[in-house]
């Protein structure tokens, strides 16, 4: 169940085990801007600190967004009118943090004449530690792109097991220029096109290498969630904003379980979402307890 749109003013967070990405309403990663903590966080730094989207040089306008579940959201907006004054394509952002963090764009041209489209990412890392972004002192500025094989971008600092950052990685046909991720087609009229772009982490020297095909979303645990909220019973009410409660407390609880390597059925309620998630025994258990009409194997 999709829940409603985050309420302005507000960041929008997804949450995968103890990775977790912050971004702007409209989809936007900005972390070098001052006072932001957007970045993509892993193992308690943040390897990525910007990936904003231009599509024929503007910034789309946002228009809405979705969180489809603790891990994924959706967001709309629409690039700025052609040059003819006709209406730029619909924009849609699929993003989903997994193994990595994958971003889905596509583009929707609604009108009836064929358009062409420049879509350009800018990406960039500064692996601040995340107690430092959240107490808003950053002392590192942002490394400097590398170049990876063909439509890639890489941003790492240290060398050896210090090694610490990310690969930028693209759909078939794009071009990197420094940590600018470059694309361009025409859309025929009504009908759409789209662009991947995956970030996979550098943590300790170890990268998460992909195979050939494999999305940078839908860990394991993402799955197990998805499961689990098909087995929340369902809550029906004339008080839309009781059904949204519900279904908003339910899924908040299903991000906050974590599980052991070694015992992969047995999960637990960790707190402290997204910036100190840990295991506390005693809200585990009050958890557990209060939660025991929702899922009783919570508390066993």
């Amino acid at each position: 169940m999709a829940l409603p749109a985050t309420p302005p003013g507000s960041v929008v967070t997804l949450v995968e085990g103890a990775s977790f990405c912050l971004s702007a309403l409209g989809g936007d990663l900005d972390g070098e801007r001052p006072g932001s903590r957007d970045g993509l966080f892993v193992a308690d730094r943040r390897v990525l600190s910007r990936c904003t989207l231009r599509v024929n040089g503007g910034v789309p306008t946002p228009v809405d967004h979705v969180l489809d579940d603790p891990a994924s959201a959706t967001f709309v907006g629409r690039a700025a009118p052609t040059g003819s004054g006709e209406l730029g394509p619909i924009v849609v952002r699929h993003r989903t943090l997994g193994h990595g963090l994958r971003d889905d764009i596509d583009l929707r041209n609604a009108g009836d004449e064929p358009t062409y489209v420049e879509v350009e990412v800018d990406v960039g890392a500064d692996m601040a530690l995340a107690p430092s972004v959240r107490a808003g002192v950053v002392d590192v500025g942002p490394v400097e792109p590398a170049p990876g094989g063909p439509g890639e971008v890489l941003l790492v600092r240290g060398r050896g097991t210090s090694r610490v950052g990310c690969r930028v990685t693209s759909s078939k046909g794009v071009v990197a220029e420094g940590g600018t991720l470059r694309w361009e087609t025409i859309i025929p009229a009504r009908s759409a096109r789209s662009v991947s772009v995956s970030v996979w982490p550098i943590v300790d020297g170890a990268e998460v290498v992909p195979t050939q095909g494999e999305p940078a979303g839908r860990s394991e645990s993402s799955r197990r969630l998805a499961r689990w909220q098909r087995g929340v019973p369902s809550v029906s009410s004339d008080h839309p904003s009781l059904a949204t409660a519900v279904a908003r407390s339910a899924r908040d609880l299903g991000a906050l379980q974590v599980f052991d390597p070694d015992f992969p059925g047995r999960a637990v309620v960790a707190s402290g979402a997204p910036w100190r998630l840990a295991l506390h025994g005693r809200d585990a258990l009050l958890t557990a307890w209060m939660s025991l009409i929702v899922d009783p194997e919570l508390a066993l």
